[in-house]
């Protein structure tokens, strides 16, 4: 609505040709506060005009020469204000819901993808205390470089530990083929040491026993 400078409505945005509130006159002390203040805003009942609670911004209007011609008044029922908040309020709950989720979802999604080269290092470790001495970590260009510097070093212990078992195994492969050759030729004089043993020397046939015994068994 639209006053003079003397509180007279002169205009209704409700009806611009006539409205029931056309003729009516604001009361004195809030015309004055609103001339006073530059503008005013509050919630309320705005006496001689409307009453019903709403929320108001009123501000003077002034001519050229800076004198108050009037007032404009902007108002709202605090009903259909709080009916818009609440639809506002619905619409922010649910965007926040969705927020989360989507956050939610976004870091599982991130913290899978970062947990993906551990869980191909845990596998690789199993598979090589298998005894697959071939197992390795496949270096992706999209790990971080903490995750590679720790494939780098579980690559280089496998290596290390493979290595490690080749020597070993080359050394007991040589041992068993040193032993072997004089274990047989003791077994063979044994053998024949017994062929030639008369039958009443018991003694020097139960040695030779002894002695092809022990043989089998270093073996």
């Amino acid at each position: 609505v639209i006053c003079n400078s003397q509180g007279r409505i002169l205009l209704c945005s409700s009806s611009p040709f006539g409205c029931e509130h056309q003729g009516l006159y604001i009361g004195n002390e809030y015309l004055q506060e609103v001339i006073s203040n530059d503008a005013v805003r509050d919630t309320g009942v705005i006496s001689g005009l409307y009453h019903d609670a709403r929320y108001i911004c009123s501000v003077p209007i002034r001519n050229e020469n800076n004198t108050v011609v009037g007032i404009a008044i902007i108002s709202q029922t605090a009903e259909r204000n709080n009916e818009l908040l609440g639809k506002l309020t619905d619409i922010y709950v649910a965007l926040s819901i969705l927020a989360v989720v989507l956050s939610a979802l976004f870091m599982w999604l991130y913290v899978k993808r970062q947990n993906a080269p551990l869980r191909e290092m845990a596998k690789t470790a199993r598979d090589f205390g298998h005894g697959d001495l071939n197992a390795r970590v496949d270096i992706n260009r999209n790990y971080s470089a903490e995750v590679e510097e720790l494939a780098l070093a579980f690559n280089n212990m496998a290596s290390s530990l493979q290595k490690s078992e080749y020597q070993r195994q080359e050394f007991v492969a040589n041992v068993s083929h040193e032993l072997k050759t004089p274990i047989a030729i003791i077994r063979g004089y044994a053998e024949g040491l017994k062929m030639n043993v008369s039958e009443e020397n018991e003694s020097a046939s139960e040695y030779c026993d002894i002695i092809m015994r022990e043989s089998d068994r270093m073996n």
